[in-house]
């Protein structure tokens, strides 16, 4: 880490909102974690906290025994010292020392908080802490989220990566680790996150070579800090979809302890999470949170820009208006195409249960919805045995216009050059060249 960087955390740590809620989900996890332990061993527990920085977690985390530091920095040693705790911290460079433990006796509890992404080989940091461990020892790390928030804030703490929950629990799993807990958090701020990363990226590209910490207002400090303590006790019970950062609590050598795994599996679920998965469920949540994003996107060429960010195959020249799109866990954007000199009108709905594919020049007039899949509803509805749930591509070939009002549905191809009148309802496909209009739409005339 830059010298700035530390310079800052000790500034900061004690008061401001990040610090104290990282801090506080920190301490609320290792109260579950160690309330048994703790009474067995009389409060005589060993503590690490694995890339201590400027110390402060240490003090709190002494409440539940012994607790030392490790760093690679002298910078980092010297603000410890600063705090008191000279006689409890060390250097350690895990991408230059080997596998000695620096204080002699293995730990019940390791803490590795926003400190893999600095490590060239975190497998190897990972090995190096598990035989650090004592057997049954908890290892607690936290890590930042998505390669896509990388911002000013990376490089100055000259992070090396940003994590997904699969990469994270991957290779923490892999070091033979149980996972016990593996979950996102900043969840409820995280649209909020995203827009100003993304914003800078756009708007201040210089900025993302500078962190943006200062002083906040101490009425905007304590609403976050309050925001961020509702999620404190969220993650008692459940784990989060999707957030800035991620939370993972693992076990050392315990064959018995359910993994994060079968915890999830035998977890209550309701009746629509049992029908469309636990995976599934977290993408329908993480795109939720990006349509709220896309409601922030007032004109044209904003949406433009956002929709090719998440994956859509966007010509040159399209003008897009107010649109709404659902069912977007299961294709995805990367489903829907977009050719050159598209118009797309206001209150437009497009289901993206299937892909959608506009050709060229197609004008898409308002309150046109697109619906490619049909599903009546749970697997035990009764009419599933009549009308059995599908879905199937929407085609709208060069140089067609759809009227106001007019529902395409699924398995639809609208030929080139064809013409469908308002208020219509499209069920079959439309021949080339082709005039048509009804409900159901029918061909009125050829277009020559």
């Amino acid at each position: 880490m830059k010298y700035r960087a530390y310079e800052l955390s000790y500034a900061y740590e004690e008061r401001y909102w990040w610090y104290v809620a990282r801090r506080n989900i920190l301490l609320s996890q290792l109260e579950c974690l160690l309330h048994k332990r703790a009474a067995d061993t009389k409060g005589k527990l060993r503590i690490l906290d694995y890339g201590c920085g400027t110390g402060l977690n240490m003090k709190y985390l002494s409440k539940f025994g012994e607790t030392y530091g490790v760093d690679t920095s002298q910078v980092a040693l010297d603000f410890c010292r600063m705090r008191g705790l000279g006689d409890y911290v060390k250097i350690y460079d895990p991408d230059n020392s080997g596998m000695s433990n620096p204080f002699d006796e293995p730990f019940d509890v390791i803490t590795v908080l926003d400190v893999l992404e600095h490590i060239s080989d975190d497998r190897r940091a990972l090995q190096h802490i598990h035989e650090l461990l004592k057997p049954e020892g908890i290892l607690l790390v936290m890590v930042p989220a998505y390669k896509f928030l990388r911002s000013g804030e990376d490089f100055v703490s000259e992070h090396k990566r940003r994590y997904t929950s699969e990469l994270l629990g991957g290779k923490i799993r892999d070091t033979a680790f149980n996972v016990i807990k593996l979950s996102y958090f900043n969840c409820i701020l995280f649209p909020l996150q995203f827009t100003v990363v993304i914003g800078r990226r756009i708007f201040r590209p210089s900025s993302m070579y500078r962190t943006i910490l200062s002083p906040l207002p101490q009425f905007l400090n304590s609403i976050l800090k309050s925001i961020m303590s509702f999620e404190v006790n969220i993650l008692h019970k459940y784990n989060l979809p999707i957030g800035g950062s991620i939370l993972c609590c693992a076990r050392k050598n315990t064959p018995n302890v359910l993994t994060y795994q079968e915890r999830i599996e035998a977890l209550p679920k309701m009746k629509a999470l049992k029908e469309i998965g636990t995976r599934k469920a977290y993408r329908y949540v993480l795109y939720e949170i990006v349509l709220f994003l896309f409601k922030f996107m007032l004109v044209s060429p904003l949406r433009v820009w956002f929709l090719r960010m998440l994956g859509v195959k966007m010509g040159r020249d399209v003008i897009m208006h107010d649109v709404s799109f659902f069912n977007c866990y299961r294709k995805g954007f990367r489903g829907l195409k977009i050719g050159d000199n598209c118009f797309i009108g206001n209150q437009c709905l497009f289901d993206l249960a299937d892909e959608i594919e506009l050709g060229n020049n197609v004008t898409i007039a308002n309150r046109v919805s697109i619906i490619t899949h049909l599903n009546v509803g749970y697997k035990d509805h009764p009419l599933h045995k009549f009308f059995p749930s599908t879905s199937k591509k929407v085609v709208i070939k060069d140089n067609s216009f759809i009227g106001i009002n007019s529902t395409i549905l699924s398995g639809v191809t609208i030929g080139e050059g064809s013409f469908v009148s308002a208020t219509s309802l499209v069920n079959k496909d439309v021949p080339e060249n082709t005039f048509v209009a009804g409900i159901p739409a029918k061909p009125i005339r050829s277009i020559s």
